[in-house]
């Protein structure tokens, strides 16, 4: 037993250095509005229906009711190695104008990364320009909202980046 403990140990370096040799890429990827502790998407729909705001001055009423109401959408990689000495960016992409913004949340568990960003945020970083200004009549809605999620891993020698897109829509009640 003592002789196994000793060659296991003595493999673990090896082990370690060839599983980090083999090239990181992206085995699955996901989207949804809600997510359980271990980062896996508990429901896939990007479909949200809010309480309409009366008589709205601006967008920003519209966007800051939307932000409280605490509605997100999610993100999950599963990576095909674990992420050991990596750098991860995970990034929201308007794809009309190329701009990108940092999620709200980003977390790594070995080969998995999750996290979301508030469909209020996102509204206010797409239209921003719109903020001071008087709503369309359809306060947004009915309308499909693309968006990209963008992941960047890095591990000084390789960068792998994975495109993920998507589209939400906002309804109200």
């Amino acid at each position: 037993m003592k002789k196994l403990i000793t060659f296991l140990i003595l493999c673990l370096p090896i082990l370690i250095s060839w599983s980090c040799s083999q090239p990181q890429s992206v085995i699955s990827a996901k989207l949804g509005s809600s997510l359980n502790n271990n980062g896996e998407i508990t429901n896939p729909s990007l479909n949200f229906v809010f309480s309409k705001v009366e008589n709205p001055q601006k967008s920003k009423n519209i966007f800051d009711s939307i932000y409280f109401n605490g509605d997100i959408i999610c993100f999950n990689f599963t990576m095909k190695n674990s992420l050991l000495a990596q750098t991860v960016l995970v990034q929201l992409i308007n794809p009309q104008s190329s701009e990108k913004t940092y999620m709200d949340s980003v977390k790594i568990n070995k080969k998995n990364i999750h996290g979301f960003i508030s469909v209020g945020s996102i509204l206010e970083f797409f239209y921003k320009s719109d903020m001071d200004k008087a709503p369309p009549k359809n306060h947004y809605a009915n309308e499909k909202i693309d968006f990209i999620i963008r992941l960047s891993v890095s591990d000084n020698s390789n960068i792998i980046d994975y495109n993920l897109p998507g589209y939400f829509s906002l309804s109200y009640n």
